[in-house]
């Protein structure tokens, strides 16, 4: 989910060494859309204040099941 359409996901050992052939065969108009694509997914996705609201909302639905007292 993290990498992108534009990225190169891999999950294991074998997955990773295709995907450094893949990077060493890649051109730079590629690579730089990687570089955007990353930059972009960052923005949407996983910034300081993205992530805290995140958490923030699933610790307090936690809290709100066993003693609530969080404000929804």
């Amino acid at each position: 989910w993290v990498a992108g359409d534009k990225q190169f996901y891999f999950s294991d050992s074998a997955s990773l060494e295709l995907v450094f052939d893949l990077l060493d065969d890649c051109d730079d108009i590629k690579l730089e859309a990687a570089r955007l694509s990353a930059k972009q997914r960052h923005r949407e996705n996983f910034t300081y204040d993205i992530v805290h609201s995140q958490y923030e909302s699933m610790l307090c639905s936690a809290v709100q099941i066993v003693a609530p007292m969080c404000d929804a």
